[in-house]
C-alpha cells in the first residue's frame, strides 16, 4: 500500500444511499390529499427526481470561508488547527462550494475545485473534495443530495470529475458512475484511499436513475 501525504482532505461520506423496502402486505389505508402529496414529495426526494429537500433541509451555495470550519468539524476533528481544511483552489473563480442547512445550521458540505488530472480513464478538470455530513445526520440521504448537486454542476460544465475516496466508500461512489484508477494509498489520519473518476459519458446519463 502506498502512503501519499500530499493528498489530504478527501471527502468523508459515511452516509449511505437510502434503501427502499416495499411493504410486505398490499393492504393500504385511505389517505387524505395532503398525506398523498407529502408521500410523493418524500419519494421524489429519496429517488432524486426532486432537487428540493423536504423541510427543514436546503442546499445553499457558499464561499470557502463559510466551509473551512465545517470541514474541520466533520472531516478533521482531531487536527490542531483549521489549516488542514483549506484546500488549494478553494478561492478559484471556477470553484464551487455548497452547504446543506437544517434549521439555520450547516450539517454537511461538498466542494468542486479546479484540478487538472490525467488518468487512464481520461483527462479531468475538476476535483470533488470535502464531502461530509455530521455524524448525527448520516444515513438520511443527505450525502447523496450533496453529491448529486455537485454532479449537476459538472454536467452543466460538460466536464468530468475525480476524487479521492476512502476504500469503504468505493461501492457507494461506483453507484454514481465513478470508476477507480491507480493504486490504493494511505492518508495519515483518515486511512486507505483510492482515486476515482467520473467520465463525461457517465454525466450524460440521467443521474436520478442511479439513486
Amino acid at each position: 500500500m502506498l502512503c501519499r501525504i500530499s493528498e489530504l482532505g478527501a471527502g468523508n461520506t459515511k452516509d449511505k444511499a437510502p434503501i427502499i423496502n416495499p411493504p410486505d402486505a398490499p393492504t393500504v389505508e385511505l389517505k387524505t390529499e395532503t398525506e398523498n402529496a407529502t408521500d410523493a414529495r418524500i419519494l421524489n426526494w429519496i429517488c432524486g427526481s426532486d432537487s428540493n429537500l423536504p423541510p427543514p433541509y436546503k442546499i445553499v451555495t457558499c464561499g470557502p470561508h463559510e466551509i473551512h470550519a465545517l470541514r474541520k468539524a466533520i472531516l478533521r476533528p482531531t487536527e490542531p488547527d483549521i489549516s488542514w481544511c483549506k484546500y488549494p483552489g478553494d478561492w478559484s473563480e471556477a470553484a464551487r462550494h455548497w452547504r446543506i442547512i437544517e434549521n439555520g445550521h450547516a450539517v454537511g458540505m461538498i466542494s468542486i475545485i479546479p484540478s487538472n488530472c490525467t488518468t487512464p480513464i481520461g483527462k479531468f478538470a475538476f476535483r470533488l473534495r470535502g464531502l461530509g455530513v455530521l455524524t448525527e445526520r448520516r444515513n438520511q440521504g443527505l450525502g447523496t443530495k450533496l453529491l448529486t448537486k455537485a454532479l449537476d454542476y459538472l454536467r452543466e460544465t460538460e466536464e468530468g470529475g475525480w476524487l479521492s475516496a476512502r476504500t469503504h466508500h468505493l461501492d457507494w461512489y461506483g453507484h454514481f458512475g465513478f470508476e477507480p484508477f491507480g493504486l490504493e494509498y494511505c492518508i495519515p489520519g483518515t486511512g486507505p484511499h483510492r482515486d476515482m473518476a467520473l467520465p463525461v459519458r457517465s454525466l450524460k446519463n440521467d443521474i436520478a436513475e442511479l439513486h
